[in-house]
């Protein structure tokens, strides 16, 4: 569902879900159980287009929407603000799930093993740039508004029908990668199809009547996705032999059948979980408990991730140029095939983008441990210390090995030194062969001055395709946490109970969602493919401190009533919930000297990590000044050869990811329930719930100017979440029977 302010451009969502679920539960014996259980779903999700046809949309640059007092840019065309957020999607799932547990108790011995086997039929359609993207800028805001003035574009996306072709290679234009005019748009549905299975033994043994072992082990084995017409699966797959630069030289793209596993991805067999815990009253009279367990769990790929090798050729093109791929600049335009556009004739089929999994991709896992200790302090006071951690390895990422740049950097393609003669007084000035990427203004004698500018900047996959998008498992975390919960019932027989939880955690991760699709992003996926270890950093989400407080009133007064009081005044019930919490991490970037990807500023002088909203200078509504820049960084870094700051080693005082924290926050929510009793089976509750109860605003960052190159300044506003549309008190009125 997409939101436009220009008609016609607003899309809906529709969803209709079946479910059917047939369970059988057969006792053998005391001491052994079956369980049969047979699941369908099918699950339809339809995002269609709004009233307008279908177009190329204009960005300020290609990645998100950046804002101006505190307003997004967006301009006419479908989901102006979220570059590549595609439409129409959906379509119908269908899921079939059969499982088989058995139970079994030998002595102190309770044993559980089984198995369980997925098919899915996944039919979807996902119009990925089947609107084309015009993004004004890779980078830099200053860029875009330069680009928008000129009538030119930073990058053009667009999906076409390839006609069954690839784009052309070193050997240059030949009838094999030509396409004859117009062309038209690719088939945007798939069937896709998976089947899954796995299977689980667990000994749970009371060794003692205090104490209780629990051990376990599951294997799983998750599909490969596959179509049901092979030829419509391709990707893009790394030589062999080589480096891994080389490897990806010398690759090239295959339909399944012709590849060199015949599949997406390779299997993965080796996705072994063994688990253990333990449970043990301390002092034998069931008041305190210490729990503790390790295990190993693994996660499938999903969705989007994997679907978008559709965009892969020869079913599916997506031409993905930029000026220097052209050799020149690329008008802003209304023809949703740009460089393709026209009636008659043929044109060669120019360089394309890949969505591309790893083919040795490896199925994402994670450890995970916890400790509590439990103790019933009176028979409605309890207490509790918890520890949980985790370590996320193999975790799926995204990120784009072919730059431009990457060919000079990792394979040492030679660059020239580049002449030029001056109009004014005719000398001629020369700039070196290195950086590739190099503009040098001359003191010519003229107002001006005289400028010599080159772009040698080559690709390791350099003639047939621009961008790879990389899905591969670079990804890792690291969580911790402790906590302390208390929990009253009923306190001294007031019908209050109240149960309260501080947290504090740190979340650490390189990459914090595999599509890397939230504001706190400037890049799309890991700043180093090569060296994903440089993104450490702050979660997106970590959360240091998190305190929450609730509770339900059971109303007593009216308890000892009759009639008409009791039947108005008894069964109220008033349950708040409080939440207070520290701020999430942000990370500042700097795209002064960016080509496709922003590094992280580099810091020069330490800098506070939390800011203060003070109101905007410039006396913009609802717009704070939360972190101010102006000094004590340094945006001079480029790499020696590319001469772009793309590319490392980058400076060791560059900023890590999620460096500095937003604002706190803090909720109130309330409900308030009336239950009357009908009869001994059935009872009507009224419910009120009230959530923001006090209308508070909390401070928000805008994060759509955290770039060194646009601003020194990073906004704040109240009231408005990056994710939801604002946080006005709601009002949710309900009847609810019981019975």
């Amino acid at each position: 569902m997409t939101n436009s302010p220009y008609a016609g451009y607003d899309s809906g969502q529709s969803t209709t879900n079946n479910s059917f679920l047939l369970s059988l539960i057969h006792t053998f014996s005391q001491r052994l159980t079956s369980q049969s259980k047979i699941v369908f779903n099918r699950l339809n999700l339809l995002q269609p287009l709004g009233s307008n046809p279908v177009g190329p949309t204009l960005y300020m640059n290609a990645f998100s929407a950046p804002k101006i007092e505190g307003n997004l840019i967006g301009m006419p065309g479908y989901s102006p603000f979220t570059p590549g957020n595609a439409i129409p999607f959906g379509g119908p799932q269908n899921f079939v799930q059969a499982y088989q547990d058995l139970s079994s108790v030998h002595g102190r011995h309770t044993f559980r093993f089984g198995g369980n086997y997925t098919y899915i039929r996944d039919n979807r359609s996902f119009g990925a740039f089947e609107e084309a993207v015009e993004s004004l800028s890779t980078t830099n805001f200053s860029t875009s508004m330069e680009n928008f003035l000129n009538g030119v574009l930073g990058q053009f996306q667009s999906a076409i029908d390839p006609q069954g072709k690839f784009p052309c290679g070193a050997a240059g234009v030949v009838p094999s990668c030509t396409v004859t005019l117009p062309v038209s748009p690719p088939v945007f549905a798939r069937s896709n199809r998976y089947h899954e299975f796995g299977t689980y033994f667990e000994d749970s043994w009371k060794a003692t009547n205090r104490l209780t072992f629990n051990l376990g082990l599951r294997w799983d084995y998750f599909g490969v996705q596959h179509n049901k017409d092979p030829n419509l699966d391709s990707n893009y797959y790394d030589a062999q032999g080589g480096n891994i630069f080389t490897n990806i030289r010398d690759g090239s793209v295959a339909t399944v059948p012709n590849s060199p596993i015949h599949g997406l991805w390779k299997k993965d067999w080796n996705n072994f979980g063994p688990r253990v815990g333990v449970a043990y009253d301390l002092f034998g009279n069931g008041k305190t408990a210490l729990r503790g367990g390790w295990g190993i769990s693994y996660e499938r790929n999903f969705g989007n991730v994997t679907f978008n090798v559709i965009q892969n050729p020869p079913a599916y093109a997506v031409i993905s140029i930029l000026p220097s791929d052209v050799g020149g600049t690329i008008p802003i335009t209304t023809d949703n095939a740009g460089p393709l556009g026209g009636s008659t004739g043929s044109k060669a089929l120019p360089k394309v983008s890949l969505r591309n999994v790893d083919s040795g991709i490896a199925t994402a896992y994670a450890h995970l441990w916890s400790a509590v200790l439990e103790r019933q302090v009176t028979p409605n006071f309890m207490m509790a210390i918890e520890y949980n951690g985790s370590k996320g390895v193999d975790l799926y990422s995204i990120e784009n090995p072919n730059r431009p740049g990457a060919g000079n950097v990792y394979l040492s393609d030679a660059c020239t030194a580049v002449s030029a003669v001056s109009p004014n007084n005719g000398q001629t000035f020369t700039i070196p062969a290195y950086p590739c990427f190099n503009s040098v203004k001359f003191d010519d004698g003229s107002a001006s001055g005289f400028v010599v500018a080159k772009n040698q900047l080559t690709r390791l996959q350099n003639f047939q395709y621009s961008n790879i998008n990389r899905r591969g498992d670079n990804g890792f975390s690291h969580y911790n946490s402790v906590a302390v919960r208390v929990q009253v019932t009923n306190l001294s027989n007031t019908g209050l109970s109240l149960h309260s939880s501080y947290t504090y955690a740190h979340a650490i991760d390189n990459i914090s969602s595999t599509f890397s699709e939230s504001n706190n992003n400037a890049n799309l996926g890991l700043l180093d493919p090569f060296n994903p270890k440089i993104d450490k950093g702050n979660s997106d989400f970590d959360q240091r401190h998190r305190f929450v407080l609730s509770g339900t009133w059971n109303v007593p007064f009216a308890r000892d009533m009759s009639d008409a009081g009791k039947a108005f005044l008894d069964g109220w019930t008033v349950a708040p919930i409080i939440t207070i919490r520290g701020g999430f991490p942000f990370t500042l970037f700097d795209c002064t000297n960016a080509f496709t990807t922003c590094m992280r500023a580099v810091q020069t002088s330490t800098h506070a990590k939390t800011g203060s909203a003070k109101p905007d200078p410039n006396g913009a509504a609802n717009t704070f000044d939360y972190f101010n820049f102006s000094s004590g960084f340094d945006s001079s870094y480029i790499n020696p050869i590319a001469g772009i700051s793309d590319f490392g080693p980058f400076p060791k005082n560059m900023l890590t990811r999620g460096y500095f924290y937003g604002p706190g926050a803090y909720t109130i929510d309330l409900g308030v329930y009336k239950t009357t009793k009908i009869n001994e089976r059935l009872s009507l509750q009224l419910r009120g719930e009230f959530f923001n109860l006090l209308n508070h605003s909390n401070m928000w960052l805008t994060l759509s100017d955290n770039d060194l190159s646009s601003t020194t300044t990073v906004h704040a506003q109240k009231g408005v979440p990056p994710v939801n549309a604002d946080e006005r008190r709601n009002v949710q009125l309900a009847l609810k029977l019981i019975f």
